[in-house]
């Protein structure tokens, strides 16, 4: 189904996306890489994967 000009941006289950989704998509991605730059190494990347897990947790919509 094609969207109509000047209709909201939206996915399959109604959310629409827009400015509150790239505000948390920004903080996430700030996150991870703050926590990368002060961690070394392995630990760096596997703090960074549970910090994008507990946001994905913490957002997913229920049903």
């Amino acid at each position: 189904m094609g969207e109509t000009p000047g209709s909201s941006p939206r996915r399959t289950g109604g959310v629409v996306l827009g400015a509150p989704l790239l505000v948390l998509a920004g903080a996430g991605l700030g996150a991870v890489v703050t926590v990368i730059s002060l961690l070394p190494g392995a630990v760096g990347l596997a703090a960074a994967v549970a910090v994008l897990c507990v946001g994905a947790f913490l957002l997913w919509p229920e049903r």
